[in-house]
C-alpha cells in the first residue's frame, strides 16, 4: 500500500473530527458550540476531498451527510446568536 499526499489531507480531516468528538465526550464542548460544528465541517470536507482521488460510495454518502449536518450546526449557531 502506498500512501499518497491526499491521504495526509484526509488524515488531518480524521484528526479534526476526532478532536471534536473527544471534546464533546469530555464535556469541554457541547453540540451547540461553534467550534464543534466547524471542526466537524472541516474534517468532513478534508476527508471528502480524498474521495476525488480514491472514490468510495459509502464514504461519499457519510461525508456528504456529515458536511450537511455540520453546515446546519454552523448556521443554527449564528441564527441563534442573531435572534438573542
Amino acid at each position: 500500500m502506498t500512501i499518497q499526499w491526499y491521504d495526509f489531507i484526509g488524515t488531518i480531516g480524521v484528526v479534526l473530527c476526532l478532536i471534536a468528538y473527544f471534546q464533546l465526550q469530555t464535556r469541554r464542548w457541547t453540540s451547540f458550540d461553534l467550534q464543534y460544528s466547524v471542526l466537524n465541517l472541516g474534517g468532513s470536507l478534508l476527508i471528502g476531498f480524498t474521495l476525488l482521488f480514491d472514490f468510495n460510495l459509502s464514504a461519499l454518502i457519510i461525508e456528504v451527510c456529515w458536511t450537511a449536518i455540520s453546515i446546519y450546526g454552523v448556521w443554527n449557531y449564528f441564527n441563534n446568536k442573531l435572534s438573542n
